[in-house]
């Protein structure tokens, strides 16, 4: 098997491959914090703690986080040289998916910092 043809985790450290694999998780991980995120930003007034009451109120705010959700898993997964970016194992999107859900608790903090701090 040539060097073109390994998976990233077989070819040494450095190597072109490797740095894609590693730019496809900072990718990835981004994208899943941009999805968090705009679910904290629904809720912004004082008070408002719980982010996900009245979430399916507004039926085109669930559908598109959905399709960005499924576009990005795509390009990840399918999209190749195309948008230079490796295919993730569904263990190294869960990762990604873990590091992105942390927006959530970082929203929250933040709801508890006086305003005159922002």
């Amino acid at each position: 098997m040539n060097e073109e043809t390994k998976l990233p985790d077989a070819i040494k450290e450095g190597h072109a491959t490797q740095k894609c694999l590693h730019f496809t998780f900072i990718f990835q991980t981004f994208v899943f914090m941009q999805i968090f995120n705009q679910i904290n930003a629904k809720k912004i007034e004082l008070g408002e703690l719980n982010i996900f009451k009245g979430i399916f109120n507004n039926m085109l705010f669930v559908w598109i986080t959905i399709l960005t959700f499924i576009i990005q898993m795509a390009m990840v997964e399918y999209g190749g040289k195309f948008v230079k970016a490796y295919p993730l194992k569904s263990n190294e999107n869960l990762v990604c998916l873990l590091v992105g859900a942390m927006e959530l608790l970082v929203g929250l903090l933040i709801k508890f910092l006086p305003l005159n701090l922002f």
